[in-house]
């Protein structure tokens, strides 16, 4: 990379942190926070009732401030299971303060598409790597989450590390097979805390592994590997130390029951899934009789399966009906609501389809953003797609397509646009070797 290209990336970056510190400034709500302040109930409690009683920002809030004032990784003083500590560790860090969080939020976005450009300057061209970080300096479901206490920024920052470290070469010499290995043990080590950012990323190693192995670089997967056990694995014994069981997290048990059985369930019976996990909640889950959460998870998830391998088909459908929706779902209305209200619809499209809320300025302004919010989505899918279909860089595009196509899978069959967050790096990459094509010489050469 030339001075010159490495100056417009870093503009790029910092662009992308203003316009997210910007737009946070002007939030006036920046959590997902229960409607009502309550008495924080036990884990086992919320399990058995099917219903958390605790907004998202607020369970990751009281963790962080379990971990710094308390000691103690809980809600509620008893050892909590639901919720990995990767987020939480970083509000601890951060005393809970809001402002704090946004800021830094912010700057982890920034280092998150510089990334993403040197990803795509390692892989393709200087050009594709520039097209791909400016596509995501202005990804409206990033510029979002950067103003809310969720984990969406600090997963996508782990994740495009990851990568980065994967194709990482710091100078232009020959590596050497066991440098090689130590990037991808690096590599692994960070996908290894994305898991305890999220737990949706324990299978993000697969894709690197089938790099790895594909090179017949057995020593880096076996390193990659290791490294990524390292930090999934501590927290694993951690678990076992408190409830007897070898198991990552209870929240898994949760979402295979109520969200994706009970989206079977409803579809069967012909009833909403809310209330399909109503009856789960009191059939099933209320009647056993034990507190301990990880058990509990481990009976949700064979009671979940058995649903949905009673129905298979039936639960395919829902989840490539989810697709689209993930992709096209809109936050763009959560955007523009948040710096007018601190309280937003819960149906996505409701304020898009509803001539009698907001004046009409703020219906345009929705309706501008979510138009540029699915064009660059929709675009982005569109355009990663197609370009499999040129020979060059095909490898390398299949890869990248592959890690972004397996954030929106493990995301169904929930619908919100924000689960497309960490897949977006990944796909406006793709989309920017076409974009690139006939628009001049590409600055930089394919260095494989």
């Amino acid at each position: 990379m030339s001075k010159s290209e490495f100056r417009v990336l870093l503009a790029v970056a910092i662009a992308a942190v203003v316009i997210r510190l910007a737009v946070s400034a002007a939030f006036k709500g920046h959590s997902y926070v229960a409607a009502d302040p309550v008495k924080p109930e036990s884990e086992a409690t919320y399990l058995k009732s099917g219903k958390i009683g605790l907004g998202d920002s607020e369970q990751y809030l009281l963790l962080g401030a379990g971990i710094r004032h308390q000691q103690s990784y809980s809600w509620n003083h008893e050892p909590n299971t639901f919720r990995t500590p990767g987020y939480p560790l970083l509000l601890a860090l951060l005393n809970d303060n809001v402002t704090a969080i946004v800021i830094v939020q912010a700057l982890l976005a920034g280092l998150t598409v510089f990334l993403t450009g040197l990803v795509g300057l390692r892989l393709f061209s200087s050009r594709v790597g520039l097209l791909g970080a400016a596509l995501l300096a202005v990804d409206i479901p990033s510029i979002f989450s950067s103003g809310m206490v969720m984990s969406e920024v600090l997963f996508a920052f782990t994740v495009v590390l990851a990568a980065a470290l994967f194709w990482w070469r710091p100078n232009p010499k020959p590596q050497t097979p066991n440098s090689k290995s130590w990037y991808a043990a690096a590599a692994g080590l960070v996908l290894g805390f994305a898991v305890l950012v999220r737990p949706v990323a324990l299978l993000a190693f697969a894709p690197f592994g089938v790099a790895l192995a594909a090179r017949k670089n057995w020593r880096g997967l076996v390193l990659m590997l290791a490294a990524f056990s390292l930090l999934p694995g501590v927290w694993v014994v951690r678990n076992y130390y408190h409830y007897h069981r070898f198991s990552l997290t209870s929240n898994g048990g949760y979402n295979l029951l109520y969200a994706n059985a009970a989206s079977v369930l409803g579809g069967e019976q012909h009833v909403s899934q809310d209330s399909a996990r109503i009856e789960l909640a009191h059939d099933f889950t209320s009647r056993l009789a034990t507190d301990n959460p990880l058990e509990l998870a481990d009976l949700m998830t064979r009671k979940a399966t058995s649903i949905i391998l009673h129905d298979p088909l039936r639960y395919i459908l829902l989840c490539l009906r989810g697709v689209p929706k993930v992709i096209a779902g809109i936050k763009s209305d959560d955007l523009v609501l948040r710096m007018l209200h601190a309280k937003v619809p819960g149906t996505q499209g409701s304020v898009l389809l509803n001539r009698d809320y907001g004046s009409a300025g703020v219906r345009l302004a929705i309706w501008l953003l979510a138009g540029f919010e699915l064009l660059t989505a929709i675009g982005g899918f569109l355009l990663a797609l197609i370009s499999l279909g040129f020979r060059r860089w095909r490898a390398e595009k299949l890869l990248l397509v592959v890690i972004g196509l397996y954030f929106v899978v493990v995301a169904l069959p929930f619908t919100d646009g924000r689960f497309r967050v960490p897949a977006m790096p990944f796909l406006y990459l793709v989309a920017a070797t076409v974009l690139a094509r006939g628009s001049g010489r590409e600055m930089g050469q394919n260095r494989n």
